[in-house]
């Protein structure tokens, strides 16, 4: 019976036990687990984490290129309107492409897009920190720092709550 699995909605499949087997004797022999050296390990075509990766070199540079014209299209902002003010994002993220915050406030199938991305985004954050919270609670983390984990777990299912009132 499987002990691991894959996150829903990753783009990976397969058996993740034999996966954190691969990772967990890389983590032992090199004190740490970084994705240098799971690449590193994932090359020897018998590994179970080879089946992972894009080995085409062509392919895995189309890859690349796409995931920095993917931060290049998030790093444009509009300077702030006003002093102090955070700047704006130029474009915001949909089900299928970058709009214009202008073209997601005049339209409401496109608004809807965006806020379905954002609830993805935030449900991401919240398992992360949930994860985070475990890890303190199991360890040796002071009372101090749990509470304001839990804190931070609070506000993020508060900011959820609010999106999902919005559907």
């Amino acid at each position: 019976m499987s002990v691991y699995k894959f996150r829903p909605g990753s783009r990976f499949s397969g058996d993740a036990d034999a996966v954190v087997v691969e990772m967990e004797r890389i983590r032992s022999e090199t004190g740490a687990l970084q994705p240098e050296t799971v690449l590193v390990a994932a090359e020897d075509e018998g590994s179970a984490l080879h089946p992972h990766f894009e080995w085409d070199d062509s392919a895995a540079a189309r890859e690349y290129r796409l995931e920095t014209a993917r931060r290049l299209i998030r790093a444009v902002v509009t300077p702030a309107a006003t002093k102090g003010a955070e700047p704006l994002a130029k474009y915001v993220y949909t089900d299928r492409d970058y709009v214009p915050i202008a073209t997601i406030a005049a339209d409401p199938g496109r608004y809807l897009q965006a806020l379905s991305a954002a609830r993805r985004d935030l449900e991401s954050a919240q398992r992360r920190v949930n994860d985070l919270l475990t890890a303190a609670k199991a360890g040796k983390s002071k009372k101090d720092d749990v509470a304001r984990i839990m804190l931070a777990v609070q506000a993020l299912q508060t900011a959820n709550d609010a999106i999902q009132a919005l559907h």
